[in-house]
């Protein structure tokens, strides 16, 4: 008797969750951004729109823009960055800073993703150069 019960509730599973199909939004994020440090006491900082010195503090930010923010059916997991001097240089050099899993490659430098909720991570990072005679850097 317990063995039929079993199975006809495996049964029932199996129909609902094979009829509940789930819309996944078109492209829900947001580009990258790279803030500034907020000032002590305040919760966020001004997008970085000047240049800035090497070693200078940072807060590299992730976020999804999807309409109920309160929804637990999404969430993001940053994964396989990229940094490089330059997007069109053939002679560009790429280095992965970080991994599939979405672990820093060099976490003295880049220290793991903080995920502040499920649509929004982030990292603190003092700014860093990978040549001294190319100033630009770019995040993919």
């Amino acid at each position: 008797m317990i063995l039929s019960s079993i199975n006809i509730f495996l049964l029932i599973f199996s129909i609902l969750f094979y009829n509940d199909t789930f819309q996944l939004p078109e492209k829900i994020y947001d580009n990258t951004k790279i803030i500034e440090l907020p000032p002590k006491g305040t919760k966020f900082g001004n997008k970085v729109s000047r240049e800035v010195s090497i070693g200078e503090p940072l807060y590299h930010k992730w976020s999804c823009n999807y309409k109920n923010h309160h929804n637990s059916m999404y969430c993001i997991m940053v994964h396989n960055c990229t940094v490089s001097h330059s997007k069109d240089d053939s002679s560009n050099q790429i280095i992965s800073i970080i991994d599939e899993f979405g672990c820093s490659y060099y976490p003295s430098i880049i220290p793991n993703i903080e995920y502040i909720d499920d649509l929004q991570g982030g990292l603190p990072v003092n700014a860093f150069s990978l040549d001294i005679d190319k100033p630009a850097l770019f995040f993919q």
